[in-house]
């Protein structure tokens, strides 16, 4: 549910953005307007959408739709070069997805200033020639996330809605004691398989879901060399957190020491995080 929903909200959100950014603000507030007083209280189609807008603009946005609704996936970019040669700046950016055709913000930032540049391009690489204003330091591909586009691992804070949609989970449960209601638990939210691992693979795996004891839990992120467990202001609590290693993502669950009722508190946690990940990005 959670992976449909990223598409229906958030591609179709980028999509509407898309278009305004293509056709203008007038011609899309016009189209959104006339296309909702035409069909308030009517079923209305994608069809009838684009029709709207390409009455509004003057353009064919035939091509432009069925990008946006027959190709799957999102594309990755990377800049593959880049030089000054006193006067121009020339790029070359290349793309994962060679039948994409987008019109990518590029920002240029100088000592003094920056400049926003926008690429309309195809195909698995282009080039570009741009004219700064200024000598130029250093450059962003699309610095606002304007563009339906998977984002780079540096980018993507780690979120609970990645081990939601994750087609594998790997659990690694470093108290006995905690084994069935940690399984419960990650069922409770996961979409995908759940797999129990030991501490020797969980290094190993992209993805992994770790249960244990605050002290365990310490001792076990110390070993790893993974950032410290969050200080909270009250020990009594069970934590969740997620922590972005550059490898991979672990999701971590700790329960108080002293907690004898471990299987409680995980179990009550656990049927609150299909509802947290909703808004967790």
């Amino acid at each position: 549910m959670v992976a449909s929903a990223n598409v229906g909200y958030g591609k179709a959100a980028m999509l509407f953005l898309a278009l305004r950014n293509r056709i203008g603000k007038e011609n899309f507030t016009t189209a959104l307007r006339q296309f909702w007083l035409h069909y308030q209280f009517k079923d209305a189609s994608f069809k009838d959408l684009r029709q709207a807008f390409e009455k509004s603009s003057g353009e064919n946005l035939s091509s432009f739709f069925s990008q946006w609704l027959d190709q799957t996936g999102a594309s990755r970019y990377s800049l593959n070069s880049a030089f000054f040669d006193g006067k121009k700046l020339h790029v070359t950016i290349g793309q994962s997805l060679p039948n994409n055709k987008m019109r990518l913000p590029l920002r240029v930032y100088s000592v003094e200033a920056q400049e926003d540049f926008l690429l309309d391009h195809s195909g698995k690489q282009f080039k570009a020639i741009l004219t700064p204003r200024l000598p130029p330091l250093t450059l962003s591909i699309d610095p606002d996330f304007t563009v339906w586009r998977a984002l780079a691992p540096e980018e993507a804070p780690p979120i609970l809605r990645e081990a939601v949609v994750s087609k594998r989970l790997a659990m690694l449960v470093l108290n006995d004691k905690l084994a069935t209601a940690a399984l419960s638990f990650t069922k409770e939210f996961a979409e995908g398989e759940v797999e129990k691992i030991s501490i020797r693979q969980a290094m190993k795996e992209k993805f992994v879901i770790v249960f244990g004891k605050a002290q365990e839990i310490d001792t076990w992120l110390a070993r790893s060399k993974l950032p410290p467990r969050p200080t909270l202001v009250s020990e009594g609590d069970t934590q969740v957190w997620m922590i972005n290693h550059p490898t991979k993502h672990v999701l971590v669950v700790s329960v108080p020491d002293q907690d004898d009722k471990e299987q409680f508190s995980l179990a009550t946690v656990g049927k609150r995080l299909p509802h947290l990940a909703r808004y967790s990005g």
